[in-house]
């Protein structure tokens, strides 16, 4: 994806062809500008002119855009006139106005020049504006540059959203164990540390640094940024949520009682104080949104890392933390929190014990950070479920949608998922509920499961459910 809006930039670069420059407005002075250009053939600008200097002195040229120099370079004084050829450059240039401006600066002269050029050195600069492409064309470039950025935005917040929901779940997991027992067991550790771990690896080891590629390629592809400070911002931002993620490896490990590995200490160099990464980040985001003219999105993410919390109003629990509720199909089924997975949430069962182990609907809430729409979803919906589930085998996956008036089209979408699986050798007949976040980063999920010979007998109590399951408000990443 991030390719395929690179490319389409390149096309929109490559239809305008070769930039006509003309000359827009130029100072009189002791120096002037004749002409400033862009060699297409020898993908170099070209400035050229006129000065009050005598022979061998050095012309000093800069070509800015956006109110940032670019490039920089000098050319000779031959009978009254000067070119300066700067360094080629196969970069793309966006279309818009480019400023060439020209100097003779005291330090660039021979020794002997030095005091003629000191004494007319503030009449002796000239600046010129050049235009390359149309109004247009300058137009949409932009906006494409605005929404590829804003798609780099997007893509680091889900990755900071899922880590710190997970850290915070898991720090908080281990600060619950210790006051209850004293102290970890080796099990605990291992269990706590393979859990971030397994996540760590799967978020950060590919995703981050494919994202940090692409952004470094992306700004590389052009001649000059039209919004350099945005992308100053999104870059420091970026380089802080890595940062930020090796303290989390660091304090983790502290809470765990156990060595930091040493891969993560080779790799971080030096680990910061989470809090304060935290707050630099977050105004290096909003710098970067106020660059771009956008209104602000908010990165600090929803506080999943607490236990689970709810409000029960007749038939229907209503979670303090996770925005989703979900009513239970009779009095003859009771809610259950879960107090110890960040994933699982709550399950409701009948209160018939001779039945409740068995039969039951359990609401997940599943992070995909790599995913970017509801096909990405659709496809890991299935993968998971292949991999999570020991038998795995379909009986349907469909596209669905709820009414959802905080999604434009007032549905929010999902999908409805049949199939058969295993648990420690027993057969079980599953159907879920998955409901999409509209970052498409994460997906609410609610499980239903019997065995398969039971199914028809719950069926009607357990589709009764799962219709009631509804994301209850909206998360930062739906504003």
């Amino acid at each position: 994806m991030l390719r395929c809006s690179l490319l389409a930039l390149l096309a929109v670069a490559a239809f305008l062809g070769a930039p006509t420059l003309a000359p827009a407005q130029q100072d009189q002075a002791l120096i002037t500008i004749d002409q400033a250009r862009f060699d297409d053939a020898k993908k170099q600008w070209i400035v050229s002119g006129t000065a009050q200097l005598p022979e061998g002195s050095q012309v000093s040229g800069s070509i800015s855009f956006s109110k940032v120099e670019i490039q920089w370079a000098r050319g000779p004084m031959e009978k009254g006139k000067y070119q300066i050829a700067f360094e080629p450059s196969k970069k793309v240039l966006h279309p818009g106005k480019y400023l060439a401006t020209v100097k003779c600066l005291p330090d660039d002269q021979p020794e002997e020049l030095k005091a003629e050029v000191e004494a007319a050195a503030a009449s002796l600069v000239a600046s010129i504006e050049v235009g390359e492409g149309t109004p247009e064309a300058e137009n949409v470039a932009r906006k494409q540059n605005v929404e590829r950025l804003l798609g780099f935005s997007q893509e680091l917040r889900g990755y900071h959203l899922v880590s710190t929901e997970r850290s915070a779940y898991l720090l908080l997991a281990v600060q619950n164990v210790k006051k209850q027992n004293g102290e970890l067991s080796k099990a605990d550790q291992d269990r706590y540390l393979i859990s971030w771990t397994d996540f760590a690896t799967r978020t950060w080891a590919s995703s981050y640094p494919s994202v940090m590629a692409a952004l470094q390629e992306y700004g590389g592809y052009f001649y000059a940024p039209y919004y350099p400070e945005a992308e100053t911002h999104l870059r420091t931002a970026a380089s802080n949520l890595g940062l930020l993620h090796y303290s989390t490896w660091k304090d983790l490990c502290t809470a765990l009682g156990v060595p930091i590995p040493q891969k993560i200490v080779e790799q971080s160099g030096q680990f910061f104080e989470r809090e304060s990464m935290t707050a630099a980040m977050y105004e290096a985001v909003e710098k970067f949104y106020k660059g771009l003219g956008q209104e602000p999105v908010v990165w600090k993410p929803n506080d999943l890392s607490g236990i689970e919390e709810g409000v029960v109003e007749g038939n229907r629990y209503t979670s303090r933390f996770a925005q989703f509720s979900i009513e239970r199909a009779s009095e003859a089924w009771e809610f259950h929190v879960s107090t110890s997975d960040q994933t699982v949430r709550l399950r409701i069962r009948p209160k018939d014990p001779a039945v409740a182990e068995r039969v039951y609907v359990q609401v997940e809430i599943l992070d995909y950070p790599d995913a970017n729409d509801v096909g990405d979803l659709k496809f890991l919906t299935e993968a998971t479920a292949h991999e999570r589930w020991t038998g795995y085998v379909t009986k349907g996956l469909k596209q669905i949608g709820v009414p959802d008036a905080k999604f434009k089209s007032g549905t929010r979408p999902g999908f409805d998922h049949d199939f058969l699986a295993e648990v420690n050798a027993v057969k079980y007949r599953l159907h879920t509920r998955n409901l999409c976040c509209a970052s498409f980063k994460r997906m609410f999920v609610a499980v239903a499961r019997t065995y398969p010979d039971e199914f028809v007998k719950f069926e009607k109590d357990l589709d009764k459910m799962l219709e009631s399951f509804r994301v209850q408000s909206m998360l930062p990443a739906e504003k």
